[in-house]
């Protein structure tokens, strides 16, 4: 839940909308909790721990095409390392576009660069070698975290640009890396940008794998980009304990996204760009640390 802002009432608006819309199609009555944006993560996490504990579910599926990061990193670690769920997935929906209007940020607010909930970092006495950006729309407060590293000149600039992105998304990707590198004119040689698919979250994953050597290279995780990039990220610093730093907006624009995009299917048909990425199936997890073996694929819902 957001703080009070000037959206809020048509925050509110909104969800009694979808409620509605979801009874006219015949599903039960939802069940909505509300959860302070800063400081109701783990009440968030309570609630759903509740539910694997009491044995009312032992499947679970993870939708973050709407909850912030810092519930849903939190939330995919606790889920992932609960033997006692024996399937897990996470799932995301691309929307139809962004809202185009320069005078009204998607988000706005941020709080100063902090670790996510529960991706700290404690005792660990390598050189820092990484810092893994996600490259998104504004980098809210990144800065901060990029004076941090610009003296410890070993560290290289590892970004994950989404690729292809198509307009306008590509110009505000590019808009980030010019404002990193204005405001870091330092690192801009110390930079690498690896072009990844937007939505192949394990793609994105195997790709960290790479640039950190399996874990051999201690990097810090910055989720500035899409959801399934940042999954990626999230699964990553659960397996490898890598920390993740982020600068939470306290407020969002109500049509901080329109509509549902469409996707093209691999039999050529066209369909709603959800996506399903399975962590584990039956007890099995299909991600394995230290880079050992194949952690599986990508479906498309």
């Amino acid at each position: 839940m957001d703080p009070l802002s000037q959206y809020s009432g048509e925050t509110a608006r909104l969800i009694a909308q979808r409620e509605a819309d979801a009874h006219l199609l015949g599903l039960p009555r939802l069940t909505v909790t509300d959860h302070d944006l800063l400081v109701g993560v783990e009440g968030a996490r309570s609630q759903v721990m509740s539910l694997v504990r009491e044995g009312a579910a032992d499947s679970i599926i993870l939708d973050v095409t709407s909850l912030p990061k810092r519930f849903f990193f939190l939330l995919l670690r606790t889920l992932y390392d609960e033997q006692r769920v024996r399937n897990l997935a996470v799932t995301y929906t691309s929307p139809m576009s962004y809202p185009r209007d320069p005078d009204r940020p998607l988000s706005e607010d941020h709080s100063r660069h902090a670790n996510l909930p529960g991706f700290l970092e404690e005792g660990n006495e390598r050189p820092l070698s990484r810092l893994i950006v996600g490259v998104g729309f504004a980098p809210l407060g990144l800065a901060e975290l990029l004076g941090e590293v610009e003296s410890m000149e070993d560290v290289r600039l590892e970004l994950l640009m989404p690729y292809p992105p198509g307009p306008p998304t590509s110009q505000l990707n590019w808009r980030f890396v010019q404002n990193m590198e204005r405001a870091m004119a330092g690192l801009k040689e110390r930079q690498r940008i690896w072009r990844v698919d937007a939505h192949d979250m394990w793609g994105a994953f195997d790709r960290i794998v790479a640039i950190t050597e399996s874990g051999s290279q201690r990097a810090w995780l910055a989720p500035f980009g899409p959801k399934p990039v940042s999954i990626a990220m999230a699964l990553y610093g659960t397996l490898y304990d890598a920390p993740a730093y982020y600068c939470q907006p306290r407020r969002y624009r109500p049509d901080y996204s329109i509509g549902v995009g469409m996707a093209t299917c691999p039999d050529g048909n066209r369909a709603e760009a959800s996506y399903i990425y399975p962590l584990r199936l039956d007890g099995r997890s299909l991600a394995e640390p230290r880079g050992r073996g194949r952690r599986g694929t990508a479906s498309r819902a």
